[in-house]
């Protein structure tokens, strides 16, 4: 269940990558380990790419209390991430979806969810025909492993 990410200084976006089977404890980890990042930036843009997510091992309860951690790290005064969701698989979007009305009505970070890999790139404002151009040619910096 590794999740991964880089940072792309080129475009100013924070690329996380979820494969296998996550559960509330891998999401928290993830995300604590790259706000520890020195280049991490609050506000900084972020595409979650769960594409090849087999499962996420949460439910509504534990999908509130992920999301109040993330809205606890917002600084003072600061406007929320824009965090652009990215999974094919129906379970997986049902999710994210969750996690975004959740987002919603709680406020703080901003949540998209999307199926349609073009739309993906439209809402991070990125110039490439695929995801995968935008990992090869983003000048994204070496992948580090958040949560294993």
């Amino acid at each position: 269940m590794p999740i991964e990410y880089a940072i792309s200084h080129r475009h100013d976006v924070l690329y996380a990558r979820h494969t296998g089977v996550v559960g509330l404890a891998d999401l928290a980890l993830g995300f604590s380990t790259y706000r520890r990042d020195p280049d991490y930036l609050y506000g900084r843009p972020e595409l979650i790419d769960q594409s090849n997510l087999e499962q996420i091992n949460a439910g509504f309860d534990e999908v509130r209390t992920l999301l109040s951690k993330v809205n606890q790290a917002i600084p003072d005064g600061a406007k929320g991430t824009k965090t652009v969701i990215y999974c094919q698989k129906d379970a997986i979007y049902g999710m994210g979806r969750m996690y975004q009305s959740l987002s919603e009505v709680a406020g703080g970070i901003e949540v998209f969810v999307e199926a349609d890999p073009q739309r993906v790139l439209e809402l991070l404002e990125l110039p490439y025909a695929t995801i995968e151009a935008f990992l090869d040619e983003g000048q994204l910096s070496d992948m580090v492993l958040a949560a294993p």
